[in-house]
């Protein structure tokens, strides 16, 4: 997590997702940040913020100025693990970039996923 990055608490940026605000203003910071418009956010939103493969739970979303001139909002978990967006039929291997397609991660297990794909998983 960046150093200086603005903190917001899991359940208010996901109620905020959920109740379709697009934008919120943010005390001593010129422009609004986004949120309906990131799939990050929707999928956080619409499937929780569990890593589905070793049960690690997001904790806090950060704010953060890496990427100006847009801020990003990045979720990690107490321990300051960033938690990602994960496509369980990889692009790589036709997989659509839609919600459906889509799982949480943390980065250690996203990372040791790579592109495998097991599709007998998606029918269980």
């Amino acid at each position: 997590m960046e150093a200086g990055a603005l903190l917001f608490d899991t359940e208010t940026v996901i109620a905020r997702v959920r109740a379709g605000i697009k934008r919120m203003q943010l005390p001593g910071i010129c422009h609004s940040v986004k949120f309906a418009a990131s799939m990050r956010l929707r999928l956080f939103a619409a499937k929780g913020v569990t890593c589905v493969d070793c049960g690690i739970r997001g904790a806090v979303f950060a704010l953060e100025f890496k990427t100006l001139p847009t801020p990003h909002l990045n979720l990690y978990t107490k321990n300051g693990i960033l938690m990602t967006m994960d496509h369980i039929r990889p692009r790589s291997k036709g997989g659509p970039h839609q919600l459906g397609n889509l799982q949480v991660m943390c980065s250690p297990c996203n990372a040791s996923k790579g592109d495998a794909w097991n599709p007998a998983k998606l029918a269980a």
